[in-house]
């Protein structure tokens, strides 16, 4: 139509409302279109964030970095060589600021735009930044040597898991042994000044000393830095006898003046401390300026919580007593249930064990699995498995727990070492296996994994969540030894145990508080054990463990009220359509996070 400059006032005004009517809708679908691309960019930079994230903290570790990532290339990653960096005075608080400098970068992103994953992922970090952040105000109480974390205990099992992938990893594994004097004799420097003020317990030095004595007196053939180095080679089709020969070489003349001579040095220190008549050895942490704030930090650390420390006492105390009275209530139906189950035995005669083909690992490790496919069915479905068990080196058994799941790389996530320590009578058990497999920390890493999370989620430590999921794990395992034709008299015996189970955690999360928040002497945790019917000997040994290792219990025993918690949540919100299979594959969809973030995610999953 040509236009003219006249028109009729009704057309005039019909195409006047016509204009008003496409402006809205024009205003309104830029609006649309710019968020959602403001949306997307917002998306697109956390990711970018997540990336540096994670490449930085592997950059800063190259050492761990082998173990996660078995192709770095497709993750962008640029290997450098893996060296154990000494400490200095300015380490702790360069640490402090990167952690400053995170957490300023992470809360700058608008949390509404982020996706669901973000969101979860965010929340997380957040959660980590706050707690390390807090805790390193208190870095003169930490103890880089204690018994069960310390590097005098964890390297020669980390440096015999260490992957020979390549002739590069061969140099790279030499040079790292290259850094360990130097990075022990900085260790050393550190702990004369910890040692000083008297601030870690005299057990927890002696402990530690011992370590180091027992790895130094080890004869060279039950070394296991020479034994695992002579296995490993011999699997590898890209060397030929005579490189072989001179790696062997190369690491033994190492680990004969550099591995040996850096424990010698640690023990040397150690050993030489003399406490003064004013060490506090009767009490934990709360004996020290500051010590309980600092077990309430380590306290949520170890439980991935928010709770304070009364209300973690509380909550043990209540599933303790729910315990304790649900065993009461079987005893008095059979007064023999306690024994039964000691001997695993149903009341009906039968073993309760029988469903398995034997007690061997291998037949044991198989029946888990494969009724964790029925609780689990996501499991079968990420590919085969390849799991290997291990049993713990003689020179490492002494010092090292009863069983250990090593972590498998992220990009390998179907291959799983399990080491079983013959030195504790109950390693190869039936609910050790089943804590370390299937359906505990395996399981849960496969199921997480084969999600395709961002890797950073990889990199975060929510060990309250891992140790909580492995426990419940044990209770999942003796639910298998139940058959749905069985009367509930037989199944006593399995109700029976999973209530001991909860009742012994919860004591031990229990005695943790009581050692290093409310102030037990010695005596008094053997009374409290004495209370319970643990002989004096063994009570002493708890202590022992405990006060040298702050809030080591507490993974096991409020990650486990936890996730009952957890439980007991989930089957209110679904009502009759609750089942334990979509109750553990949901938890397990989410990964391991705080759990007040599992309460919130939980609910968005779970629906129907």
């Amino acid at each position: 139509m040509k236009k003219t400059i006249f028109r009729s006032k009704v057309f005039q005004l019909t195409v006047f409302l016509s204009s008003i009517a496409l402006l809205f809708v024009g205003s309104f679908l830029y609006k649309n279109v710019y968020r959602k691309q403001q949306i997307e960019n917002q998306q697109a930079e956390f990711d970018r964030f997540l990336d540096a994230l994670f490449l930085d903290e592997l950059a800063s570790d190259p050492f761990s970095l082998h173990f996660l990532i078995k192709d770095m290339s497709a993750y962008g990653v640029h290997t450098t060589t893996p060296v154990l960096t000494p400490y200095n005075s300015s380490m702790e608080e360069e640490h402090r600021e990167q952690l400053l400098a995170q957490r300023k970068k992470l809360i700058s992103f608008p949390f509404e735009k982020l996706s669901i994953e973000q969101q979860q992922t965010y929340e997380c970090l957040l959660f980590l930044l706050d707690n390390g952040i807090a805790l390193s105000e208190y870095s003169d109480l930490s103890n880089p040597v204690s018994p069960q974390s310390g590097v005098q205990q964890q390297l020669p099992f980390l440096l015999s898991e260490y992957r020979f992938d390549s002739h590069a990893d061969m140099e790279n594994y030499l040079a790292l042994l290259d850094s360990v004097y130097a990075y022990f004799e900085s260790l050393c420097t550190v702990m004369q000044k910890r040692l000083a003020p008297n601030t870690i317990p005299t057990v927890a030095i002696e402990t530690a000393a011992q370590q180091c004595n027992s790895f130094l007196s080890t004869p060279p053939e039950e070394n296991i830095l020479l034994i695992s180095f002579s296995e490993r080679l011999s699997g590898l089709e890209y060397l030929d006898e005579v490189e072989v020969a001179i790696y062997e070489m190369k690491n033994r003349y190492r680990v004969e003046t550099e591995i040996l001579p850096a424990y010698q040095q640690l023990y040397d220190t150690l050993s030489a401390y003399a406490p003064s008549s004013a060490a506090s050895d009767s009490s934990g942490l709360s004996s020290y300026r500051g010590g309980q704030e600092y077990y309430t930090l380590l306290a949520q650390k170890a439980s991935s919580s928010d709770l304070t420390v009364p209300e973690m006492k509380a909550l043990l105390e209540q599933y303790y007593h729910t315990a304790l009275t649900h065993m009461k209530a079987l005893t008095k139906q059979n007064p023999d249930l306690p024994q039964q189950a000691l001997t695993a035995i149903r009341p009906d005669g039968t073993s309760l064990y029988s469903a398995v083909a034997s007690d061997t690992p291998g037949d044991v490790l198989r029946f888990l699995q494969q009724n964790s496919l029925r609780l689990l069915p996501a499991l079968g479905k990420a590919g085969e498995l390849h799991v290997t068990l291990k049993a713990t080196s003689p020179c490492l058994q002494e010092m090292s727990a009863p069983a250990m799941y090593l972590l498998s790389p992220l990009d390998a996530y179907l291959e799983h070492t399990v080491y079983l320590n013959p030195a504790y009578s109950g390693s190869n058990s039936y609910t050790t296996i089943a804590h370390e497999t299937f359906p505990g920390h395996l399981t849960a890493r496969v199921c997480f994994l084969s999600g395709n999370p961002h890797p950073v989620r990889a990199l975060t430590d929510f060990i309250g969540w891992d140790e909580g999921w492995a426990s419940l794990a044990e209770l999942y395992a003796y639910g298998f030894l139940m058959h749905p034709s069985s009367t509930s008299e037989t199944n006593a015996t399995v109700e029976f145990l999973c209530a001991y189970e909860i009742a012994s955690l919860c004591l031990y999360g229990l005695s943790d508080i009581g050692i290093h928040y409310d102030g037990w002497s010695r005596q008094d945790t053997l009374a409290f054990w004495l209370e319970h019917g643990m002989d004096e000997e063994t009570a002493d040994k708890l202590w022992q463990l405990v006060v040298s290792e702050p809030t080591y219990y507490l993974p096991y025993s409020m990650g486990l009220v936890q996730m009952l918690e957890l439980r007991k949540f989930s089957s209110s919100y679904m009502g009759d359509s609750f089942t334990e299979s979509l109750f553990c594959s949901a938890l397990l969809s989410l990964g391991p996070m705080p759990y007040p973030l599992c309460e919130k995610y939980l609910l968005q999953v779970l629906q129907p």
